[in-house]
Order: structure tokens, then C-alpha cells, then sequence
């Protein structure tokens, strides 16, 4: 068929309908294109990598801008696809055009939204394979306007995982077409090639893939039992060799970067989640998947030509399935005791806020639209026991089940769990479709009715979510004018001295060498900053900048209040209460910074009203003398801005601290320090090297 035919012959509705999705599923990610900068932080980390590819052609070994003091650090192996993949857009679409920062911003905006966009589409293949038209409508719909999954997908929120949901569900795509009528015929076994390819893909670009590779292998054993109690020996041999086709494929393409180290952290993923089985979990766990192996292939080698139906294996997988919906249940009601943050240290647990439950932002994440997985995980089995030809729903069964277990003990995952909401979400129509089939006109109204409501909820609360969620760097007055004054004001080569919270937008805005950023590759860094910040010490201080010398110090306001989670970085402790040195003091290291208005006779700091006069008497330089001193109350300092844009409440250890010392450009302090720069976010302070000793 020629390629005039073949385009007469598409069904121009449903693509109609699928361009009306992309556009509603881009338009709501693009919302964000009116900020003239990305989302998060770790964008501009992958956007720094992708601007040495536009320039120099290749990531270099050891990143130029990082962790000066422990000599640099090389780059992921993961994640170098990503960058190679959207650096090719660019010169594909500027016609090769040189390397320019700010066109390639414009760049680093659209492709997530448009990455995000395009998944919700290749989501409605997924759902047409298994459901239908219909249900694969309904999937697309709600990938395009599930708050959870926009929210990696936004306009500018440029990282790996806003293109591996793609290459995901294509090879999901594709592995349901080979196996949905499992026979070695050619196009069954074109489409089992495509899909181990399209998850190799995967796992070149995005860690999430060992999610994937785990999905299909508990998909592969629930589906093959089910379908032996329906289908030929063929049958069973064809979903068999087609299974292995697309695993091989997947495992020798990931093995260059991945080395098979996805199979020991897949049965270790498995197995962690199964916390009710003790000590012995990963041993009991690799042994059922052995067995169920075994089994299988047992079962291939003696199993008649003949599809005769096996009651009593056709109930057990559903009443399995039944039981990991009552064990879901059973994690979830104790999280504490059954997710213990096992790989990173209790302080970065504690203080990184994607390290966090997920469960408590299911409301505005997800909104009505989290009903849609826990219905699945019940109508699914409840499908199987009464239409058993239904293999297919059982990937979606667990690909809900492995996700919704992830959102809900870490809010670092609950991105994860958007798609299959809304895979889900065609579950669910698909048996709403089934109910009104052959129904009296009222109750097909009432279908109708209740599909155009969860529809508009979903749109709605995509649409307020990105309204919400505006890029973090606006969040913080100042930051972008600081970044660009260091830009073109301090020299190519200096070397900050900063908290990691910046650490990305200082080397890719900036342009220069830091202390630590988002990756918190240095905790011993870590800790010396916040003893810098937090110690009341001068000759401690000092000697930390000797450590590091640095060229520049980066302070921001944010550190007023954040004295408490400096000194867990300081101390490595989540219990100040038991630090010796801190005993008594702790209320004292008080603090906050309120933003500042005047209004005729009076200010405006964040709602409290201050005459004139008074507080332009209030000091801009650090003294002694608190502010206001009450009995059994603790005496306070009250500083100014020197633009008059900012109130500072101190308290009485905060005010001694090199931090305030250093803000309020006390003295003695000062003979170590010049102050170069000053915004509503920060100061940076040029390091006086002759007075410290150091070169």
C-alpha cells in the first residue's frame, strides 16, 4: 500500500479526536511558558549537560562547574541519553544553529510539556489494545490532565523522566500487540522486537526502567497461568517465546550501561515491599519466581494440545490477585514501621522534602481521579473470574498496584503513579461502556453524566494544578536578578562557597564553580556549611572558608529561618535536643525575614504595620544591643534592609552566628569578608584571602 492509500485509509476521527487531547494535554503543560525560566531545580542541572553537547559535542568526564573541593564529579552514565536525544532537537530544529543560551531555554520549556503531551497519546494505543477505542479515549484524557503526571511534564521541568514515560508505553504498546493473540507469526514477532527495543531505549535513559522490566516479569507468570487454563500448547509456547523475545532484546541493550544489575535490584525492589515475610524475604521471593519458572516451563512440556478448561487454576490467579490487594492494605495501614528509608541518611531523609510520604499529597495530585486505581484493583480480578480470556488487564493490575505501594511512602514517586490513574481510568469506563451496552436510555444518560463530570474534574484540576505550581525560582523574589549579576559581575573561574539548595541554578545561570548542589554529593561539605552558618565561633568559622577556600560566599535569606535544619546538617542529627553543645540554646537560634512595602505614613511587612519613622530608625549594621528585651520572653533584634525592603527578626544565639554576623557586616567579622552584592534573596560576600593567610 502506498503512502497516499495509507493516509486515506486512517480514521481521520480518531485522529481528529487524538490531535483535540494533544492540544489540551500541551496547552495545560504550557501554561507555564509565560516564565521566563524552568521549573525545580534539577532542570537546569539537565540543561547545563545538554549545553556542553550543543557546544563542545560531548558530556566532559568530570563536571567543571561541581564539588570543586573533592576535585569534581563525573557525570551519570544514566541520563547521558537525555541529553544526546534533546541536544538533537535542538540542531535539528535551529538547522544546526550554534550554541545560544537563551534560544535553548525556549528549547528546555517546550519539550516536556511536549514529551508529556505526546505520551497521553501513545497511552490511547495502550488503552485501545486491551478495551477498545473508547477506554483508550478515556486514558489519554485523563494522562493529559492528571495533576500528578503534569507536574513532571510541565513546561520546563526538563528531566528524565518527563521523555521515559514515552518510551515506556510505546514498548508497552507494542508488547500487547505481540502477545494479545500470542502466535509466532511475523507481525507478532515485529512488534515483540519493537517493544524490547523500545524498553532498551528505555533503560538507557531513565532508572525507572527497572519498574518496567519487574512489571512484565510479574505480569508474564499471573498471565501465563491464566491463559493455561484456556489456550492451546501453541498458545502457551507462542506468549512464552514472544515474552522471552522482548526481555532479551531489552536485556542486551541496557546491558552496556545496566551490566544486569536490574535483575538483582528488581528482586530486591520485590522483595523490600514484602516486608511481612522477614529477614528471609529476598531468598523467598527469588525462590517463588524460580519455582513459578519451573513450573511454567513444566507445564509448556506436558500440557495437551487441547484448550480444556482448568476450574480451579482459572480461580486461583484472581484470588491471588485478591490477596495482593488485602496485602497492599495491610502495607499501608502501618507506613512508619513497614517503609524504612534504608539507602540515604536519616538527615537527608528527614530534610529533602521528596524524601517524604507521598500519601499526604494525594488530594491535589491526584483529586477525585485516585478512585480510579483502587476500583481497578478490585473490578480487574472480578473481570478475570468472570470473562477469563482477559489476560491483558493484568499488566495494568500491577503496574497500579507496584505504583500506588510507591506514591504513598515516598512524594518523590507519586509522579509515577499519573499514568496508571489514568489507565485505570479506562478500566473503569470500560466497564462503565459494558454496563450502559443494552441499557434503557436513563441509565445511559446517567453513564454519560458521570463520564463528562470525572472529565471536567480532571481538566479542572490539571488546570488549577500548573496555575499553582509556578517555576521555583520565581518563588524567591531576587534569585534570578543575583544569578545574572554574578553572570557578568564576578570572574569565569570563582569558586562559590554556597548551600547546596542553589547549587543548579548558580552553575548553569551563573556560570560558576560550587561548593555543593541539588545531588548532595558531599556531605561532609554539607556539614560545614551548616556549622559555618550556624557556629557562634569566629575562629571555627574561619578555619571552615580556610578548608574549602572559596573565592566568594552565596547567603540567602531563606537562612534566617532555616537555622533548625542547619543545624541537623551541622551536628548530622534529627535530635538537636541530644547535642551538648546545643543544650539551652536552641530556642535562641529564632529567626525569620519578612518582605517590605512602604505605604505613606507607614511599612507593610507580610501584614504588620510599622509608623515610618520607626522602622527607619531600625539598624542595618549588626549590634549587641537587642531590639526588645521582655520578661520571660526572649530578647529579639530587629534589623532593616538597607533598601528598606526587608524586616529581620533574630533571635538571641541566631544574632551571634556567622550568618547574621556576616549579614549585618559586624566589624570584626568584616576584616574577612567584603559585601559585594545584596538583593531580596541574597548577599554574596567577596573572601579578603591576605587576611585569612590562605592564596
Amino acid at each position: 500500500m502506498g503512502i497516499v492509500e495509507r493516509i486515506k485509509s486512517l480514521d481521520k476521527k480518531q485522529w481528529f479526536i487524538l490531535l483535540l487531547i494533544f492540544l489540551l494535554g500541551f496547552g495545560i503543560r504550557g501554561h507555564l511558558l509565560k516564565y521566563p525560566l524552568m521549573f525545580e531545580f534539577d532542570s537546569y542541572y539537565h540543561a547545563r549537560q545538554v549545553s556542553y553537547i550543543l557546544e563542545d559535542g560531548f558530556v566532559p568526564a568530570k563536571d567543571p562547574l561541581a564539588y570543586y573541593q573533592i576535585g569534581y564529579t563525573s557525570p551519570p552514565q544514566l541520563g547521558a541519553f537525555f541529553w544526546y536525544f534533546t541536544a538533537t532537537f535542538y540542531k535539528v530544529f535551529t538547522l544546526n544553529a550554534p550554541y545560544n543560551q537563551a534560544l535553548w531555554i525556549e528549547f528546555v520549556k517546550i519539550l516536556p510539556a511536549l514529551f508529556g503531551a505526546l505520551t497521553a497519546i501513545a497511552l490511547f494505543f495502550f488503552g485501545k489494545e486491551i478495551y477498545g477505542k473508547r477506554a483508550g479515549y478515556a486514558m489519554a484524557i485523563f494522562a493529559a490532565t492528571v495533576p500528578a503526571y503534569v507536574y513532571r511534564t510541565m513546561a520546563g521541568f526538563f528531566e528524565d523522566d518527563s521523555l521515559g514515560f514515552l518510551w515506556m508505553i510505546i514498548a508497552f504498546v507494542f508488547f500487547i500487540r505481540a502477545i494479545k493473540e500470542p502466535a509466532l507469526k511475523k507481525q507478532n514477532l515485529i512488534n515483540a522486537v519493537l517493544a524490547g527495543i523500545f524498553l532498551g531505549i528505555m533503560a538507557w535513559s531513565w532508572a525507572f526502567f527497572l519498574v518496567a522490566a519487574i512489571l512484565l516479569l510479574i505480569y508474564f507468570i499471573f498471565a501465563f497461568f491464566h491463559l493455561y487454563t484456556t489456550s492451546k500448547k501453541e498458545e502457551l509456547k507462542s506468549f512464552f517465546i514472544l515474552w522471552l523475545i522482548v526481555m532479551g532484546l531489552f536485556t542486551i541493550i541496557s546491558y552496556p550501561q545496566d551490566k544486569l544489575s536490574w535483575i538483582n535490584l528488581g528482586l530486591g525492589m520485590i522483595s523490600s515491599s514484602l516486608v511481612f515475610l522477614g529477614n528471609y524475604s529476598s531468598a523467598i521471593v527469588t525462590g517463588l519466581i524460580v519455582l513459578a519458572f519451573i513450573a511454567i516451563v513444566a507445564l509448556i512440556a506436558t500440557k495437551k494440545d487441547t484448550a480444556k478448561e482448568n476450574r480451579t487454576l482459572g480461580l486461583a490467579i484472581p484470588i491471588i490477585m485478591f490477596f495482593f490487594v488485602l496485602m497492599l492494605a495491610i502495607l499501608l495501614t502501618d507506613p512508619n514501621q513497614m517503609f524504612e528509608h534504608k539507602f540515604r541518611p536519616p538527615v537527608i531523609t528527614s530534610l529533602v522534602g521528596e524524601e517524604s510520604f507521598g500519601f499526604p499529597t494525594w488530594g491535589h495530585k491526584f483529586n477525585a481521579m485516585v478512585l480510579f486505581p483502587i476500583l481497578a484493583l478490585v473490578l480487574i480480578p472480578l473481570r478475570l473470574i468472570k470473562k477469563k480470556e482477559g489476560h491483558l488487564p493484568i499488566l495494568i493490575y500491577f503496574w497500579v498496584w507496584i505504583t500506588l505501594f510507591m506514591a504513598f511512602y515516598k512524594l518523590q514517586y507519586t509522579f509515577t503513579f499519573g499514568l496508571p490513574v489514568a489507565a485505570a481510568a479506562g478500566v473503569i469506563f470500560s466497564e462503565l461502556f459494558l454496563f450502559m451496552k443494552d441499557k434503557k436510555m436513563p441509565e445511559a444518560k446517567l453513564g454519560i453524566a458521570v463520564f463528562i463530570l470525572l472529565l471536567l474534574t480532571s481538566v479542572a484540576a490539571g488546570s488549577y494544578f500548573v496555575t499553582q505550581n509556578p517555576p521555583s525560582i520565581e518563588s524567591w523574589p531576587g534569585w534570578k536578578d543575583t544569578l545574572y549579576w554574578m553572570k557578568d559581575n564576578l570572574p569565569e573561574k570563582a569558586k562559590l562557597f554556597n548551600w547546596w539548595n542553589e547549587g543548579h541554578w548558580l552553575t548553569f545561570i551563573a556560570g560558576k564553580q560550587v561548593l555543593l548542589d541539588n545531588r548532595n554529593m558531599d556531605t561532609t561539605a554539607e556539614k560545614d556549611y551548616g556549622m559555618f552558618v550556624t557556629t557562634t565561633d569566629l575562629n571555627k568559622g574561619l578555619a571552615i572558608i580556610k578548608k574549602y577556600n572559596p573565592d566568594y560566599l552565596v547567603m540567602g535569606t531563606d537562612l534566617f529561618q532555616s537555622q533548625s535544619s542547619m543545624l541537623i546538617y551541622a551536628y548530622w542529627s534529627v535530635d538537636l535536643s541530644t547535642v551538648p553543645e546545643l543544650q539551652g540554646k536552641l530556642a535562641g537560634y529564632y529567626g525569620f525575614d519578612l518582605d517590605c512595602s512602604k505605604e505613606s505614613d507607614k511599612y507593610s511587612c507580610s501584614g504588620n504595620v510599622i509608623p515610618v519613622n520607626q522602622y527607619e530608625a531600625l539598624p542595618i549594621q549588626w549590634t549587641a544591643n537587642p531590639s526588645t528585651v521582655q520578661d520571660g520572653k526572649l530578647p529579639l533584634w530587629y534589623y532593616k534592609s538597607k533598601n528598606n525592603d526587608k524586616l529581620f527578626v533574630i533571635g538571641p544565639v541566631l544574632n551571634y552566628t556567622m550568618h547574621a554576623r556576616l549579614w549585618f557586616n559586624e566589624p570584626e567579622i568584616m576584616k574577612y569578608f567584603e559585601e559585594v552584592y545584596e538583593s531580596k534573596a541574597a548577599k554574596i560576600f567577596k573572601v579578603n584571602k591576605q587576611a585569612l593567610g590562605i592564596d
